[in-house]
């Protein structure tokens, strides 16, 4: 199973193995512009709406929750060519 915010201690007795993938922010933003245009009309509604909303929730999602921290493995994702596990 893949997916945002699955890391929460309540969910973990349903996994067997955790894999966190982490980008930077601005890495994030510059992909959901070129990916979600279509989705979202233009390249500002999807920077608004990522600023307004998605990278917020991350940001807490990664305050409250520490998933960097319950992961098994976490993939560095910065550069998809150059994606490193530490």
């Amino acid at each position: 199973m893949d997916g945002v915010f699955l890391l929460r201690s309540e969910l973990d007795p349903l996994w067997d193995y955790r894999i966190f993938v982490q980008a930077d922010f601005e890495v994030a933003l510059r992909r959901a512009v070129e990916r979600d245009q279509p989705l979202f009309g233009d390249a500002m509604a999807v920077r608004r709406r990522y600023l307004q909303r998605y990278i917020p929730g991350q940001q807490l999602y990664l305050q409250r929750d520490h998933p960097q921290e319950r992961a098994d493995a976490i993939v560095l994702n910065n550069d998809p060519t150059q994606a490193i596990i530490p």
